[in-house]
């Protein structure tokens, strides 16, 4: 649907099979690239896997706050510049899963080679952290029955953020903290799907965290979780704490723990922000 309101982006050059904002003039160029920018954040803050109606909605919403951004005469959205910005959110969910897969290899102890018993070391290992969702918790036990502890206190979750948002001060985590701060539910659950890059395991992801910020609202332990990523990826980038400036599911029961294992340990537990106190 193009606007016919607006200022047609004029093309310098129409080389290549597919549309690209290089081939765009300068200013049409910067806000094509802004529009891209704020679609992926889109993507990782309010869905990773949006159907085509949610695309079309992400797409316009991001065409139209990089227009205002601009300050210039507004560009209209045509298909060719639609499909240079929906393109980011491929490139999103692949750079999501690029950076949590040498995380996954090291943080739970999967083996490199191609040997026959390696594999099947690995495959073992792989259905037993698979088994309601062990990948989320903190002790890696060796009993797939017995009792797990620390759900959503996984170093792989906080390393995994850290990589993706909050390399250095510059980095979206920073640039757009008033999407990041506190990190949504939508962005934790990517990078807890980003091993599968898959839609199902995603909102299953989603689901379970909602769940279980319903059955811990008393400590508000959702919320924590998500300020507490948030402030240590700002430390990790170099920037101080905000406060200054097709998995089976969890079992409900590992919800009660954690509100005991907060009850017993609340002493000890902070948002990232601690050392500023």
């Amino acid at each position: 649907e193009i606007d016919h309101s607006a200022a047609k982006a004029q093309k310098i050059n129409d080389d290549g099979d597919r549309p690209k904002a290089a081939q765009y003039e300068s200013s049409a160029r910067e806000v094509i690239l802004e529009a891209a920018s704020i679609y992926r954040i889109l993507i990782f803050t309010e869905d990773a896997f949006p159907e085509p109606s949610k695309q079309i909605e992400f797409i316009k919403r991001a065409w139209t706050i990089a227009n205002e951004n601009s300050g210039l005469l507004p560009f209209a959205l045509d298909p060719n510049i639609a499909k240079i910005i929906k393109a980011r959110g491929s490139q999103a969910r692949g750079e999501a899963k690029t950076k949590t897969a040498d995380l996954v290899e090291v943080l739970f102890g999967f083996e490199t080679g191609r040997n026959k018993d390696t594999i099947a070391r690995n495959r073992k290992k792989y259905e037993y952290l698979k088994h309601q969702n062990g990948f989320v918790f903190q002790e890696d036990l060796t009993d797939v029955g017995g009792i797990r502890k620390g759900i959503y206190q996984h170093p792989i979750i906080q390393r995994s953020i850290n990589k993706m948002w909050f390399k250095n001060r510059r980095d979206e985590g920073i640039e757009y903290e008033e999407s990041f701060n506190p990190l949504p539910v939508p962005a934790i659950a990517l990078m807890l799907t980003a091993a599968y890059d898959y839609r199902p395991v995603y909102l299953e992801h989603i689901t379970t965290l909602l769940a279980f910020g319903e059955h811990t609202h008393k400590h508000d332990l959702l919320g924590r979780l998500q300020r507490k990523v948030y402030n240590y990826g700002r430390l990790h980038a170099g920037a101080p704490a905000a406060a200054l400036k097709n998995m089976s599911t969890v079992p409900i029961s590992a919800f009660a723990d954690a509100v005991k294992e907060y009850e017993d340990n609340s002493e000890t537990d902070d948002e990232g922000d601690m050392m500023y106190a």
